[in-house]
């Protein structure tokens, strides 16, 4: 028989830690956050392939080199010339960790075997739950920290990857550049200036305009404060599609969500539905959908801010996402524990995580609306 001692607990960490946390991982695929998992069902997530540095190759439109031009003479020469509008954007690989341990102590105390390996379940229950909120905040921080253009300790923010930064219509003669992406960015903080860098490439240099993604101030016509309507929301969808390409996620605040459901469901001569006389009536949905685009709530969504650099309020914000263009790079969805020796009377493991937010693409194929009411 294998030496073991029979009164020792700690066979969870062992034998049973890993197999429960792949029944019991970290629920930021199916719950707390509808962008990680929209991007799980359409595969976004590359699970390997980091690298010193994470370079997202990118397409830009310039008026350099070969160029579709009309000709009047078929034995004119046309000049070979090398192929530009190549770059590329660079993102770090972010690194997290959570040290969990307990006390022989309490171990002792718990009592028989049974309430031991509960308590280092609701341990380990309880990192997940503090991992799994640190790295939503982390993905919904105020895009005017230092850190949200994301690093090592820090994977890029939401709200700065899909914001602006440049008033320069710079731009090449065979793609114009939008109005909408010649917007200031918006912020969280009265008076506070957004980070424009992103993915090492300076949002607010000329040209850098088709790097911006496409901003609107409520109403494309009217700027300002704007109520939600289905007009509008067509609108901020608008803004996102390119020919083929077009949005397949749209998350805005419960209160916005609210409205287009009302609108939907009890509208009525809005264009709503009109319920006839019944038993039960039946209505209201987890998520909507419009166009394809699948409408759903985060509770970390932006219901008020402020221009960049101003005091300039803005209300609700509504991000339309097309999820094709960014990419999850992480080695699994939940922290990876390994046992820590030491001269003490605990039980200590260190949990880690790697990964990062990248995108090939945070210009006009996404849209966000940041003045909107109820």
């Amino acid at each position: 028989m294998a030496l073991q001692a029979a009164d020792n607990p700690s066979g969870f960490s062992t034998a049973v830690r890993d197999a429960w946390l792949s029944r019991n991982y970290m629920s930021l695929f199916t719950q707390r956050s509808p962008l990680w998992r929209m991007m799980a069902m359409s595969g976004r997530i590359q699970p390997s392939g980091y690298g010193v540095q994470m370079r997202e190759p990118l397409m830009v439109p310039v008026d350099t080199g070969p160029q579709l031009q009309g000709q009047s003479n078929a034995y004119a020469t046309i000049d070979a010339q090398p192929m530009t509008g190549f770059t590329q954007a660079e993102w770090l690989l972010s690194e997290y960790a959570i040290n969990v341990s307990w006390q022989d102590y309490d171990m002792k105390r718990a009592g028989g075997k049974v309430e031991m390996v509960n308590w280092i379940q609701a341990i380990h229950e309880n990192a997940l739950e503090r991992s799994d909120n640190k790295l939503m905040n982390d993905l919904w921080a105020a895009p005017e920290g230092p850190l949200t253009i994301g690093g090592r300790t820090q994977i890029m923010s939401l709200r700065t990857a899909l914001n602006g930064g440049t008033t320069s219509t710079s731009g090449a003669n065979i793609l114009p550049v939008q109005a909408s992406q010649i917007q200031a960015p918006v912020v969280s903080a009265t008076g506070a200036t957004a980070q424009t860098t992103v993915g090492n490439i300076p949002r607010t240099a000329t040209g850098a305009a088709y790097w911006c993604t496409p901003l609107i101030n409520g109403s494309i016509y009217s700027p300002g404060a704007t109520p939600l309507t289905v007009q509008i929301l067509n609108d901020t969808m608008e803004e996102a599609i390119q020919e083929n390409k077009s949005p397949k996620l749209c998350i805005c605040p419960s209160g916005l969500f609210s409205k287009l459901q009302n609108l939907l469901t009890i509208g009525g001569s809005n264009g709503g539905l009109v319920f006839h006389e019944a038993d039960t009536a039946r209505f209201g949905f987890h998520h909507l959908y419009f166009r394809g685009m699948r409408i759903v709530v985060d509770r970390r969504c932006p219901t008020a801010g402020f221009i960049s650099g101003t005091a300039t309020a803005v209300n609700n914000h509504m991000f339309c996402i097309n999820t094709d263009y960014l990419t999850l790079r992480m080695d699994g969805n939940r922290p990876k524990f390994k046992t820590v020796v030491e001269p003490k009377l605990i039980e200590e493991e260190l949990g880690s995580m790697y990964l990062a937010l990248t995108s090939r693409h945070l210009g006009n194929v996404h849209c966000v609306n940041y003045n909107l009411t109820q």
